[in-house]
């Protein structure tokens, strides 16, 4: 039978790739013989992953012994040549540009060492990059040894738009396109800017959207005159958490007669001057209360929408791909308010909540919200339902994740 190598950043490991939770179960039930996971960083304690699902430690070591080496390889590579070439030919390249390019190289170079240290215990047929980055190209550096037999990546929002990085720059990328059996792309919008950017053959790239499990039970929405606006997102700038509050401090200004509840769930960088503006608004406006709640596990967030009245999910990020936080909302039955951004748009819309423009100010969150909360209750309803059917018929993990599996098996046919 054969087997498979998962590329991650850090699952099982925390923080983040809480995602990845809901598929792994299923690789787990695959007819694969072998499933091994190797993430590029391993601090703490690892989460459960099921019984045939094995977890590789990458090396630890000092930073020279690390680093010196590859450092010298990514330098003074081929790869590192043909990219600063390309930079040339394209009018970009510059002291900065060739930086990142160079700490691309030296990434990859060490996301090799570690596949190579592998591949001399374990037989692999496929690795499964989970993102389209380093780890994904120095998989296809051992293909071109005739190490590795077949490639396939996933890519998703960070990993594909290039104005979400640095000077507007993803190095690597275009060199190897071409080495990937499979690209799995989570949409029709998705697939059509990867070749449209990078390029690559059109066989080679599907679409396979994730998936989030169908909760038994749905959100139950508040009692008028209360409202429960939720968002969940990590407290980082492309976020733009500071626009939701923005937004939802105009709301209660607009709505004295309504009693409005914000509760934001995530972590990072910017948590606690998020959470400590939150609690002066609190304090400012007597029709309004903040809740930043910080890290919640995978399983207490999807509790969360199912224990708690939640009338409203908001996003106001730059830049998304799929976001699975709104389909884990919609599954439980509450509407989503978000930008037309990525592929917002392929779950958002007027049926199932409302989708602002692409980079909406604070005033119209605000009357998104007053429109929605002023919507006679069959209205809202309707939008409940409407939700939760179509992430049953097109994000269900019980339907999408064993088609994706099937679809990396078949690559090895």
């Amino acid at each position: 039978m054969a087997s498979v190598l998962i590329l991650t950043s850090a699952y099982p490991f925390l923080p983040g790739e809480q995602f990845i939770e809901d598929e792994i179960g299923y690789w787990d039930r695959s007819a694969f013989s072998d499933i091994f996971i190797l993430p590029s960083v391993s601090r703490g304690e690892p989460r459960e992953t099921p019984h045939r699902v094995s977890v590789l430690t990458p090396a630890s070591g000092s930073r020279k012994n690390r680093l010196l080496a590859p450092f010298l390889k990514a330098l003074f590579s081929k790869v590192f040549l043909k990219e600063l070439r390309y930079l040339g030919s394209t009018k970009n390249l510059t002291p900065t540009r060739a930086w990142l390019a160079l700490r691309e190289v030296l990434l990859a170079k060490l996301a090799q060492r570690e596949l190579e240290k592998y591949l001399k215990v374990h037989c692999i047929d496929v690795v499964y990059s989970y993102w389209n980055n380093a780890g994904s190209y120095a998989a296809c550096e051992m293909k071109r040894k005739g190490i590795i037999g077949k490639v396939v990546t996933r890519i998703h929002g960070a990993d594909l738009y290039e104005e979400r990085r640095r000077l507007n720059y993803m190095p690597l990328k275009r060199q190897y396109v071409m080495d990937f059996d499979k690209v799995f792309c989570l949409s029709s919008a998705a697939k059509a800017y990867f070749l449209n950017r990078y390029g690559g053959a059109e066989r080679a790239l599907a679409i396979s959207p994730l998936g989030v499990p169908l909760p038994g039970t749905l959100s139950v929405p508040s009692d008028p005159p209360s409202i429960h606006i939720v968002s969940l997102s990590y407290c980082v700038p492309v976020k733009r958490i500071d626009k939701i509050m923005d937004g939802v401090r105009l709301f209660a200004q607009s709505n004295p007669d309504k009693d409005i509840t914000w509760t934001h769930i995530g972590a990072g960088q910017m948590f606690q001057r998020f959470s400590d503006r939150a609690q002066a608004l609190s304090r400012t406006h007597s029709n309004l209360t903040c809740r930043f709640l910080g890290d919640v596990k995978n399983e207490q967030v999807k509790r969360f929408f199912l224990d708690n009245k939640v009338d409203v999910l908001v996003n106001c990020s730059e830049s998304e791909g799929v976001p699975v936080s709104i389909m884990e909302a919609m599954s439980c039955g509450v509407p989503a308010i978000a930008p037309d951004v990525g592929s917002v748009s392929c779950l958002v819309s007027e049926d199932r909540g409302y989708l602002m423009s692409e980079n909406p100010e604070a005033q119209e969150l605000a009357d998104v919200l007053s429109a929605f909360s002023n919507a006679p209750e069959s209205v809202k309803k309707q939008k409940r339902i409407a939700a939760r059917s179509y992430i049953e018929e097109n994000y269900s993990s019980a339907l999408n994740y064993p088609r994706f599996i099937s679809e990396v098996e078949s690559t090895l046919k």
